[in-house]
């Protein structure tokens, strides 16, 4: 097997030493990179907490963001089953996400969002978001919170 033409040296001694170069630099940036990856993997264990705090943070960003909007959403109740509290965060996230669309907001804080609630998965043992009453703004962002907030107690490991 040959060396891809841009690695092969043409001629002179300099083109020889960047191919050389070049060629071990590829190679280190690839240890490098597996390095991080497999690391990643092994460190990347992020708590429920961090990621329920990262989006309560991220909520309260926008916050401001959202006070003209006269949308009308639909609100889980914030005293759901246990089973089905994700589905809830999910109804919500999902219809912040439209507000968000509506406003067209884009920017760091709302990426955050739109990827925790990326990893949400809907139950369909829980009512569909649609069934819930629909609330305005200011009364959907206080109990998207409080839902939140109850979660992230949940969630928080035992002290010991």
């Amino acid at each position: 097997m040959t060396a891809p033409r841009l690695l092969q040296p043409s001629g002179t001694a300099q083109q020889g030493a960047t191919a050389a170069w070049f060629h071990l630099t590829c190679k280190v940036c690839h240890k490098v990179w597996l390095g991080v990856l497999v690391l990643s993997f092994l460190s990347g264990t992020t708590s429920a907490t961090s990621d329920y705090e990262d989006v309560l943070r991220c909520l309260e960003k926008l916050t401001d963001s959202f006070q003209d909007s006269t949308a009308m959403l639909y609100a889980p109740s914030v005293n759901t089953e246990d089973k089905c509290e994700e589905m809830s965060l999910k109804c919500y996230l999902t219809e912040l996400m439209m507000v968000i669309g509506e406003q067209e907001i884009n920017n760091l804080y709302t990426r955050c969002i739109d990827d925790f609630n990326a990893g949400l998965l809907e139950s369909d043992r829980c009512l569909q978001c649609e069934v819930h009453p629909q609330q305005d703004i200011t009364t959907f962002l206080k109990q998207l919170r409080e839902l939140l907030e109850r979660l992230l107690i949940k969630k928080a490991p035992d002290p010991k």
